[in-house]
């Protein structure tokens, strides 16, 4: 979390935040998060995964010839 940022959790240590809610539930003290911001971390990562996936199956983007293989009609 960074205190510069008042107490935010920078978008790039999303996928720390779940081993640190359990080592937070462990050592007693109180941990709170809400269901909103938990769903929007996941979103978050969710879409990464995806973003990631796409660049190592279609490297070229929307040119690469096997997503051209997979549409119907021509990207924009």
């Amino acid at each position: 979390f960074d205190a510069g940022r008042d107490g935010m959790l920078a978008d790039d240590r999303f996928g720390e935040l779940e081993p640190f809610m359990a080592m937070a539930s462990k050592s007693g003290h109180e941990f709170r998060a809400y269901d909103d911001a938990l769903d929007f971390i996941a979103g978050k990562r969710d879409a990464e995964r995806r973003a990631s996936k796409l660049d190592r199956l279609f490297p070229q983007d929307a040119a690469d010839p096997g997503l051209q293989a997979l549409l119907k009609v021509p990207l924009y």
